[in-house]
């Protein structure tokens, strides 16, 4: 079975990416709201998954003095880096991943430098936990 992923925008060259799901496999998406302080997703990544898609939402802009990342614990820019998300503007950034999530479970994190005051975002994490042997 395989799964079509839309292009990262709209506005780019249209990218196919397709990834091979085994019958074990399953698609898993977290999603979760963030605002002023880094915050973590309730729900955790199995170790040994891979990432195959990011989005931030931003709802209310930030301040364009902090920057917001994606990883976790261990790597804060693991799936998005500062770079891709325009966190002073409303929008929504997506990025079309095939990262390893390491050998820990951990939550996805979004981690907020600064201090703002204002701002709101949704966190949604695409990923697929490998089967073991």
């Amino acid at each position: 079975m395989s799964l079509w992923i839309p292009p990262e925008n709209a506005y780019s060259q249209i990218i196919v990416k397709e990834i091979t799901v085994m019958p074990d496999d399953v698609l898993r998406e977290i999603r979760f709201d963030f605002y002023q302080t880094t915050i973590e997703s309730n729900t955790i990544i199995d170790k040994n998954s891979r990432i195959c898609f990011c989005s931030v939402e931003i709802i209310d802009p930030y301040p364009s003095d902090i920057s917001i990342k994606v990883g976790n614990q261990a790597v804060d820019n693991l799936i998005m880096d500062s770079s891709d998300i325009l966190h002073n503007m409303v929008g929504t950034y997506g990025k079309i991943v095939d990262t390893d999530w390491g050998n820990l479970d951990l939550p996805v994190r979004v981690t907020i430098s600064g201090s703002p005051t204002v701002g709101h975002g949704v966190c949604i994490v695409r990923h697929i936990k490998e089967p073991t042997d």
